[in-house]
């Protein structure tokens, strides 16, 4: 291994390591509050009833009288309690037979669970004052200094120890994708950093969400594919494939990177497909069908199973007038906020680096990107096609974005070193790369407050810029 090489690695360690550093509080904090105790809750259901019960219906949580801070779910004889608590807010619209969620991340927590705490219960750790701790708490400190009982912490560990496995997938997944993309460390360790401090990102993977190992998955088959197409490896497409299926199962938008490639691969190989002898092979092209292959084996039984009890395989239930009969504020919140904006200003104000790939299609048509053109082409034609996708059915919450967050990451490195190149060599004594690792240390103590401030009060989003 030469220095450089050494060099590299040693980065890439710290890098991970400063990621676990900003995600540890997850093993300190409550798992109980938006939609959390619905995943656990599901996963038990899993395990206890298989696809067929798999729903929130006939499910209680019990506190433990000696332990107030643990909550046990458990089997119940009528609706239970989770379905009446949304009833009694005036939320009806979980009631049902299959729910809509996809069972990919429940699984995930089932199987953790069997292997961690095979002989327990199905165990959640919640503060049941915890407004009142923030509230005493100096300013900005919420739960921060808030220890479980030592008795009681290990408790939630199978459930919390999957977001966080998955948030360090996915970070050293798209140093990887960059490699590959790019053939260039310093785009490869850029984006992982930008990565590390996202503020969305260390939420997520701190909250018992299916985020984090939706957006890791996305990036593996982005990563897989490319690899496959790079290298003529068509096994690779097929297990990108399998990644971009089991995606899809975890959270419905992580299949929208399989339309990316689709478009990518056709406006690459255009002058191809308009040709009588080259027609069929673009469309019939080896990594396509096996990547689509790979997407129909690991995502067809949901999807499927989404279609024969509802009759459309991208089932969303719908509550009329739910706005008016839910007794929290939480949808009137989530729908004021402004629907394109949240995405288009709202991610490079917590990632300032991310800006950056606004700028990327240049290196496209303008300086002309000549050695990695099939690459770069691939990057921006991922994120353009979430943001079409968010404008249409996004709102409100920026983890919704999460799987774009990949190619934001890659692209807003690229152009962030394409510019570190150039002052280096206009004005020498490597002032662009100076100026470069200044801002990304500025960029880490931007975004990552962002993060902790909303983690430490127990919240689900993050208000800025609105």
């Amino acid at each position: 291994m030469t220095k450089k090489q050494t060099i590299s690695v040693a980065l890439f360690l710290v890098i991970l390591v400063l990621a676990f550093n900003l995600r540890r509080f997850t093993f300190n904090l409550p798992h109980f509050r938006g939609d959390q105790h619905h995943y656990v809750a599901l996963a038990f259901k899993l395990d206890t009833r298989g696809m067929e019960g798999y729903n929130l219906r006939e499910v209680d949580m019990y506190g433990v009288r000696t332990q107030p801070n643990v909550v046990v779910i458990a089997p119940a004889k009528d609706k239970g309690h989770i379905l009446k608590g949304l009833a009694a807010s005036g939320i009806t619209y979980y009631d049902e037979p299959l729910h809509h969620m996809p069972f990919g991340f429940p699984l995930a927590l089932m199987v953790s669970h069997k292997i961690f705490a095979p002989d327990e219960p199905y165990y959640m750790l919640s503060i049941p004052n915890d407004i009142e701790v923030i509230r005493q708490a100096p300013r900005g400190v919420g739960l921060r200094d808030f220890r479980f009982d030592p008795a009681v912490v290990g408790k939630q560990f199978y459930a919390i120890i999957v977001p966080l496995f998955f948030s360090l997938i996915l970070i050293a997944s798209v140093y990887f994708l960059a490699k590959v993309l790019y053939d260039d460390e310093w785009v490869a360790l850029t984006a992982m950093f930008l990565i590390t401090i996202s503020p969305i990102d260390i939420l997520t993977s701190q909250k018992v969400w299916a985020d984090e190992m939706t957006v890791a998955l996305t990036a593996l088959a982005a990563l897989l594919y490319m690899l496959a197409v790079k290298k003529e490896m068509p096994l690779l497409a097929l297990v990108g494939g399998l990644a971009c299926g089991l995606s899809a199962i975890t959270k419905q938008n992580g299949a929208i990177v399989a339309f990316a490639i689709v478009l990518w691969h056709f406006i690459y190989n255009s002058d191809r497909l308009f040709r009588k002898e080259t027609c069929l092979k673009v469309i019939f092209d080896k990594n396509l069908v096996l990547f689509g292959a790979g997407c129909l084996l690991s995502a067809g039984y949901w999807f499927y199973k989404v279609t024969a009890t509802y009759g459309d395989p991208i089932y969303r239930p719908r509550q009329t007038g739910l706005l008016d009969a839910s007794k929290t504020d939480w949808f009137k919140i989530v729908q004021s906020r402004p629907k394109r904006l949240i995405y288009l200003v709202g991610i490079p104000y917590q990632n300032p680096l991310f800006g950056l790939a606004y700028l990327s299609p240049l290196w496209l048509w303008v300086w002309k990107e000549k050695k990695h053109y099939r690459e770069h082409l691939f990057a921006v034609v991922w994120l353009a096609v979430l943001f079409a996708v968010s404008f249409k059915f996004f709102a409100g919450e920026h983890r919704y974005m999460l799987p774009s967050y990949p190619a934001f990451a890659v692209l807003g490195a690229y152009v962030a070193n394409r510019m570190r190149v150039f002052i280096d060599k206009q004005m020498g004594f490597n002032t662009g790369t100076v100026l470069l690792i200044a801002v990304l240390v500025f960029s880490a103590f931007w975004s990552v407050p962002m993060a902790l401030e909303v983690l430490f009060h127990n919240g689900a989003l993050i208000f800025k810029p609105f």
